[in-house]
């Protein structure tokens, strides 16, 4: 050992037992957020939304010890995607840039899913103690146009999987924002009424007929409209007013927006 100190240790090589991934659309006019795109035009709608992107993968990318997944669709704007996801990490910060996989939305989360623990299930443990304990695997999955999202909700998602089957994180529409599983649970991605207000109601009706426990994060809305912009831009500006943590990619679009556009709902 040197001189006056003690041995060296060899570095031990971290292992991920916990998986996020964010599922993610090319942010082409017309083909993100048309429903906002209706109010505000569909380059807006879109400039937007790769401002949601930027906040959500940050966000992502600063919770620690856990895989970083990006499922991207469709598989052939992979460069545009990827372009807007790196420039959003931190430098070094390993990510999993996959395809989306499937037919319809289920299929697709199933497999991102399978995906996601068939991953850290291969990864070898990182000491011999940690091998010998019976480890427990979680994966999260999210969208990437809820700016809302920060990285102490992927933190508190986790943590909710210490004791419980299943986590949502319910959206007010009736849908859910985050769904986070520690091993495969087929029936909430099959024959689901996608894109209607019984998703969450239905999962929750399922997890009880099945005798599963979940537990449910804070209800956050979608910025599906120009009352939803509205909102969220009389949010953000309370809560930079306070000194309190905001989306700072959203806050940039909707301050140069807003400069031009006091109140989309009034329209």
């Amino acid at each position: 050992p040197p001189a006056g100190g003690r041995a060296s240790r060899p570095a031990v090589q971290w292992t991920p037992d916990r998986a996020l991934g964010l599922f993610l659309k090319a942010p082409r006019p017309g083909h993100v957020k048309t429903r906002l795109g209706a109010a505000l035009g569909m380059g807006r709608a879109a400039a937007f939304y790769r401002a949601m992107v930027g906040d959500v993968v940050s966000a992502a990318a600063r919770v620690p010890r856990t895989a970083l997944f990006v499922f991207f669709s469709p598989a052939r704007e992979r460069r545009i995607c990827e372009e807007l996801v790196r420039a959003a990490l931190p430098g070094g910060r390993a990510l999993h840039f996959l395809p989306q996989r499937g037919k319809t939305l289920g299929q697709r989360m199933e497999r991102a899913f399978k995906e996601m623990l068939g991953w850290l299930a291969v990864r070898p443990a990182s000491t011999p103690a940690r091998a010998r304990k019976r480890r427990q695997f979680k994966a999260l999955l999210a969208g990437t146009d809820m700016p809302r999202l920060e990285s102490r909700h992927f933190q508190e998602a986790f943590r909710r999987l210490d004791s419980r089957a299943v986590v949502f994180g319910p959206a007010r529409d009736g849908g859910y924002y985050l769904v986070g599983l520690k091993r495969p649970i087929d029936f909430l991605f099959r024959h689901m009424p996608w894109s209607t207000g019984k998703v969450l109601r239905l999962s929750l009706k399922r997890l009880r007929q099945a005798r599963l426990s979940y537990a449910l994060l804070p209800w956050h809305g979608d910025v599906d409209t120009g009352e939803d912009l509205d909102k969220l831009w009389a949010e953000l500006r309370h809560r930079v007013r306070n000194g309190q943590a905001v989306p700072p990619r959203s806050l940039r679009w909707c301050r140069r927006f807003f400069q031009k556009s006091p109140k989309l709902s009034d329209k």
